[in-house]
């Protein structure tokens, strides 16, 4: 089912959406400090899509990112 077919499906149904968006989900080369990394997760260009779409549908009520962990961050990735 084609993201835009959801989006539609919930527009049908719902007032608002609460979007909990978890940093595990992306790629470790994107979202390096993340206590589950996911080879292959989302790319840039796939989160921006998600989000650009949930964003034009009107129906986001509240966002949270959550599950970084600078513990297991490099602190030569901030100054790269």
């Amino acid at each position: 089912m084609a993201m835009l077919e959801i989006i539609g499906r919930f527009q049908a149904q719902v007032d608002h959406l609460h979007v909990s968006f978890d940093l595990d989900s992306v790629d470790p080369e994107l979202a390096p400090g993340v206590g589950t990394p996911v080879p292959g997760g989302f790319t840039y260009r796939e989160i921006h899509t998600i989000m650009e779409s949930l964003a034009s549908s009107g129906l986001i009520g509240s966002f949270e990112i959550f599950n970084q962990f600078p513990k297991y961050l490099k602190i030569s990735y901030y100054f790269t």
